[in-house]
C-alpha cells in the first residue's frame, strides 16, 4: 500500500494532456499480479493513471472533466471502443445520455471483466459532484482511496464524503478503504458499485484510487 501511494504522490508529466485521448485504448492490457503485498510491477489503475479525475473543484462548468495521465504507459487500457463486456453496456448507454454526466470512460481489468467511472453533477445537489464506479468482476472489491489539492499531495479524505463500510486502514495514514456494493437491477452478472458524494465547497482537486480485491491478492492501479 505505501508503495503504491508513493506512486500516486508523482506529480503529473508535463506532457500530460487535459483531454482524453482515443490513443489510450490502444495501450496493452493488464494482467492482474497474485500476491499479498502491492509492487511496482503491479497492474495500473487509479490516480496517475486514470483515476485521478481533476478538475472537480476549479473549473464547475467543467467538474470532473480532466483527467491528469503519467508519462509511463499504464497497465490497464480504456476499452471504449471494444465490445467484450456486456453487462456494463446499459449503464455505459445510460450515462452516454444524460447531460450530467461530465467524464466517463470503461476500463478492461482481467478476464474480460470491466470497470466503468463516471462523474456527474447532481441536478438537484448542484454542489455536490458524484463519482460513481461498477464493475461486473467477480472478486469482491475495495476501493483504496484519497483526495488530493491544488499541490497534488495524496491526503486523508474527510470522513464526510466516506461511503458506508469505509476505513481507514492501519498501515496508511493518508487513505481510505470502501466496499464495493452489490448494485442492484437486472443485469446478466452481477455488478457491484461504489459512490462517492464530493461537495464542491471541500476544494478537492482530484480523487486519488486504486482497487483491490477483498482477500489483498489482486491490485490495480
Amino acid at each position: 500500500i505505501e508503495q503504491i501511494e508513493l506512486e500516486l504522490r508523482a506529480p503529473p508529466s508535463t506532457q500530460s494532456s487535459a483531454s482524453i485521448s482515443i490513443d489510450d485504448s490502444q495501450k496493452s492490457k493488464p494482467q492482474p499480479v497474485d500476491a499479498p503485498q502491492p509492487s511496482e510491477n503491479l497492474p495500473s489503475m487509479g490516480s496517475v493513471d486514470f483515476g485521478r479525475i481533476d478538475n472537480i473543484i476549479a473549473h464547475r462548468r467543467d467538474a470532473l472533466t480532466l483527467i491528469r495521465k503519467a508519462s509511463d504507459v499504464p497497465n490497464l487500457t480504456p476499452s471504449m471502443s471494444e465490445k467484450v463486456s456486456r453487462p456494463l453496456e446499459p449503464l455505459i448507454d445510460a450515462a452516454a445520455k444524460d447531460p450530467n454526466v461530465k467524464w466517463r470512460r470503461r476500463f478492461g481489468m482481467n478476464d474480460g471483466t470491466s470497470l466503468f467511472v463516471s462523474a456527474r453533477e447532481n441536478e438537484s445537489t448542484p454542489d455536490v459532484a458524484e463519482l460513481f464506479i461498477v464493475s461486473d468482476n467477480p472478486e469482491k472489491l475495495v476501493l483504496h482511496w484519497g483526495k488530493t489539492g491544488e499541490n497534488a499531495d495524496w491526503t486523508l479524505p474527510p470522513k464526510e464524503i466516506w461511503p458506508a463500510g469505509s476505513t481507514q486502514p492501519e498501515t496508511s495514514a493518508i487513505a481510505v478503504e470502501s466496499p464495493f456494493v452489490p448494485y442492484p437491477g437486472d443485469f446478466i452478472v452481477p455488478l457491484q458499485a461504489i459512490t462517492l458524494s464530493v461537495p464542491l465547497s471541500l476544494n478537492i482537486a482530484a480523487i486519488p484510487f486504486v482497487v483491490r480485491s477483498n482477500d489483498e491478492t489482486r491490485w490495480w492501479k
